[in-house]
């Protein structure tokens, strides 16, 4: 999540975007979604990324994918070019 800080210097607000170290391998080293795979049976989500790292999450961490059918978390998508999952 991108958090944006303002400061107030000499009666100026200056925005200041500070990126976690995700967004950071994101924006600054190319990092890419490839793939997503779903596994309710196994509480499990597979992330496929372009340097060929697999991330395992496991869907009950997610309120709104916790109790989804295979037939709903299919119908995600990758948006922004691979930079995150709708």
């Amino acid at each position: 999540m991108q958090v944006l800080n303002i400061l107030k210097t000499n009666g100026i607000n200056t925005l200041i975007n500070n990126y976690d170290t995700i967004e950071r391998m994101i924006y600054e080293e190319g990092l890419r979604i490839e793939a997503i795979d779903f596994h309710p049976e196994l509480d499990v989500m597979l992330i496929i990324l372009n340097t060929k790292a697999v991330l395992r999450q496991r869907l009950s961490s997610y309120k709104l994918l916790a109790n989804a059918d295979k037939e709903a978390l299919i119908q995600c998508e990758l948006i922004g070019n691979g930079t995150g999952i709708h």
